[in-house]
């Protein structure tokens, strides 16, 4: 017991030793704005509100993960807005997820290096460089550690069969959903673990019955993560779902994982599915291989049996049958099924170190396996360095991913400030390559109109909200620049098709408030769209101030008031805040 805490926290200070670089990177222009520093209700810090909403809401993405958001609202708290605290929280999630591994199968195999490699493997992969250094994916990293967590105390339940531990298990699965649904599928594993190690001691009824409250746990998770997903920024995508194309990608994307851990290069972070023959062929081969390598030699290691439900139970939830996102491959999928694909691999190598027919290859195996750990770890560290900026990442990205409309929107955002016209062919690049996305227009619109061409500003906008891929943004800015005009031609129409195909929009409504009131000065009228964004709790103090003064021209002056009360101290201090407040 000794040597294995004396392994577990030399293990987790190499993880962390690992990933120190990453202290020095800053924040991610894709993702890192809607999850931390753009979130008004992330960016303010830990409050009764924002826990609140935490926990009812998904923002402008499209998963339910309540604990992350809080511990983003705590980094903000700790740290401010200064990436260093940020990344090392997620550097010291990923290095306590290692720890948690390596004792979970120390006390599984009761080997002195099996778990050692275990978790060298899977820590130090390519393959955890996104969830670790991308501070977006604070959801992996943190339903990991609670995830390997509850299995770890799982097992100490089952040696110990003290209730008090089963509910701290059940507790940390219940932290591990609430960090990232995607973990719903630890039920099964709890099985598998019970099968393959543990079923001379239990009977499998009474088993079951232990496990409900896991399954209760992962059904209602289910449910409330399906019911967000129709709400969330990306809710149209269960429309575009079963399809035979989506099928397609769904099988391929099984063997991705697979290819991926043998093959971790180039680093890239999207991955467009190829759904040609021999893609087809290829994946279906690696696929049969790979289930008949399983079912074969199950039976003569638990640990190749343990590791095919592992991966098979946590690959289906991010394997698009749940549409989340856009993708339906990327590295950062891979943080928790690969540990399955290690545990198969090192129970096949261990099979076949003893073979007796090939000799002792233990002391063979042992050094190609450190080899192999050190070539990853090689690999790993010039991956890392690709996230300390936006430039460097979305650099990359354009060099291995032709293909990639995202890469040139977000190296053109980055260089935005400096050079708006070099940024500007970086979206018209974007632009041709997906002439229906709408986020490469938008951006043009921005530089057009900061460079005072107007024209061309509102046709960019015009033909963002005419788009097959689009999202409120575009119909926001276009009534935003007419406002800014003080032109009326066509303005109605277009908030009323925007707010049609974006009801619940706080951009258009609050553009369309501003319109009413600044061009039009009907008061009346930008009313009721602030009432309805107040009621939408929209609260910052700029948006309070406007729809106060808006309720006072009205005549509203009781509700005027009512509103500058909310305001903090130093705002109402204005004289003009205060001549209302006096009246």
């Amino acid at each position: 017991m000794k040597i294995n805490r004396v392994l577990g926290g030399l293990l987790f200070f190499a993880v962390v030793l690992a990933y120190s670089a990453s202290l020095k990177f800053g924040f991610i222009n894709y993702d890192d704005p809607e999850y931390i520093t753009g979130n008004i209700n992330v960016n303010t810090g830990l409050s009764c509100e924002n826990a609140v909403w935490a926990v009812s809401s998904v923002g402008r993405v499209n998963l339910w993960h309540p604990l992350t958001y809080l511990s983003h609202q705590l980094d903000v708290e700790l740290f401010g807005l200064i990436p260093k605290g940020h990344h090392a929280m997620n550097v010291l999630y990923h290095g306590l997820g290692a720890l948690f591994l390596y004792l979970l199968f120390a006390q599984l195999t009761h080997s002195k290096w099996l778990p050692v490699f275990i978790v060298l493997i899977w820590a130090l992969h390519p393959q955890r460089v996104q969830s670790v250094a991308w501070l977006s994916e604070r959801k992996d990293v943190l339903s990991g550690m609670f995830f390997l967590l509850s299995l770890y105390v799982f097992l100490k339940w089952l040696v110990s069969e003290k209730e008090v531990i089963y509910w701290l298990c059940v507790g940390c699965y219940a932290l591990a959903l609430l960090s990232k649904p995607s973990v719903v599928g630890l039920p099964f594993l709890l099985l598998g673990i019970y099968y393959f190690f543990y079923r001379e001691k239990f009977i499998f009824k009474t088993m079951c019955l232990r496990l409900i409250p896991f399954f209760t746990l992962a059904v209602i998770t289910a449910i409330v993560t399906v019911y967000f997903q129709s709400k969330g920024g990306l809710s149209n995508l269960a429309s575009n779902a079963w399809s035979m194309e989506y099928f397609l990608k769904i099988l391929l994307s099984f063997s991705f994982y697979i290819e991926r851990f043998f093959s971790p290069t180039p680093h890239q972070l999207w991955f467009y599915p190829d759904l040609g023959l021999k893609r087809l062929l290829v994946s279906g081969i690696i696929s049969i291989v790979s289930v008949v390598l399983v079912i074969t030699y199950a039976r003569k290691s638990k640990l190749v049996g343990l590791g095919g439900v592992w991966y098979l139970a946590m690959w289906l939830p991010v394997s698009g049958i749940v549409p989340l996102s856009f993708y339906f491959r990327a590295d950062r999928y891979s943080y928790l099924p690969q540990i399955g694909l290690i545990l198969v691999a090192l129970g096949l190598v261990d099979l076949l170190v003893k073979y007796k027919k090939w000799g002792d290859l233990g002391k063979v195996a042992h050094v190609g396996l450190a080899g192999w750990i050190i070539v990853l770890v090689c690999i790993q560290q010039s991956h890392l360095i690709l996230w300390k900026s936006d430039q460097t990442l979305f650099k990359h990205e354009m060099t291995v991913n032709a293909r990639s409309l995202l890469a040139p929107i977000h190296y053109g955002h980055s260089i935005e400030g400096d050079d708006p016209m070099l940024a500007l062919s970086y979206y018209q690049k974007a632009h041709d390559i997906d002439g229906e996305s709408a986020l490469a227009l938008t951006n043009m619109g921005a530089i057009y109109e900061q460079q005072g061409m107007m024209r061309q500003a509102i046709n960019s906008y015009d033909l963002a909200t005419q788009a097959a891929t689009q999202d409120d943004k575009c119909w926001a800015m276009l009534i935003n620049l007419k406002t800014k005009m003080k032109s009326e031609q066509g303005i109605d129409k277009i908030i009323a098709k925007g707010l049609k195909i974006y009801p619940q929009s706080i951009d258009i409504m609050l553009a369309a408030a501003n319109y009413n009131y600044d061009v039009r000065q009907d008061s009346s009228a930008a009313l009721l769209y602030y009432r309805k964004l107040y009621n939408l709790k929209l609260r910052n103090a700029d948006f309070v101030k406007d729809y106060a003064i808006a309720a006072y021209t009205a005549g509203h002056k009781k509700e005027a008031r009512e509103l500058f009360l909310t305001l903090p101290l130093v705002e109402r201090s204005h004289p003009a805040i205060q001549e209302v407040l006096n009246e």
